[in-house]
């Protein structure tokens, strides 16, 4: 279900940092209304990043469990929604990170057979294991026009996620009331 724009939302500051001084003092109903006043935003930013609704959505439960338990260090030196967008996008960057290095395991290198087939191909001289001067020639000739193509690519790419719409982000009142309700939170400072 699609929704306006969460990233354009100017709340006032002033509003969050009272929800997280409540928060702070062991009011569990601010740090819910806190959470669930940046649901949407957090969603909509780790959809942008991960391109999977499941992964989004999963990042988005994620994510208030990192700030419950960081709350303590927001000093407001920024705006709430700065502090926050660093938890997010460190988050996300992270189950990108892992998603590679979990890839990377399953890697095999296959490089004797490449530069093989690159010498039977006659682009690599066998003897110093070089490209020949043709092949270079030829790459340089091709490289600023692979690279034109692939800006004009990039630029494509962001005007199509600049018009995608936003999504509603998932319900995370239930798992939140149970995470604040639990008798051993701690959410004073």
């Amino acid at each position: 279900m699609t929704i306006s724009n969460p990233l354009a939302d100017n709340s006032p500051d002033h509003e969050d940092q009272s929800l997280v001084l409540r928060a702070r003092s062991g009011d569990r109903q601010a740090l819910e209304d806190l959470i669930h006043r940046h649901q949407a935003w957090i969603y909509n930013i780790a959809l942008r990043m991960l391109h999977h609704p499941q992964d989004a959505e999963d990042a988005t439960e994620e994510i208030p469990i990192k700030v419950l338990t960081r709350l303590a260090s927001f000093e407001g030196r920024s705006s709430f929604r700065t502090w926050l967008y660093r938890i997010v996008v460190n988050h996300v960057l992270n189950m990108k990170r892992g998603r590679v290095e979990h890839a990377s395991l399953d890697f095999t290198c296959r490089c004797a057979k490449k530069t093989r087939g690159f010498i039977q191909a006659g682009h690599v001289d066998p003897q110093n294991l070089l490209f020949v001067r043709e092949r270079v020639c030829e790459v340089r000739e091709a490289a600023p026009k692979v690279h034109e193509a692939i800006n004009i690519l990039d630029g494509k790419c962001a005007e199509i996620f600049r018009e995608h719409p936003f999504y509603k982000a998932p319900d995370l009142g239930p798992m939140l009331r149970r995470l604040v309700e639990r008798p051993d939170l701690k959410l004073s400072s």
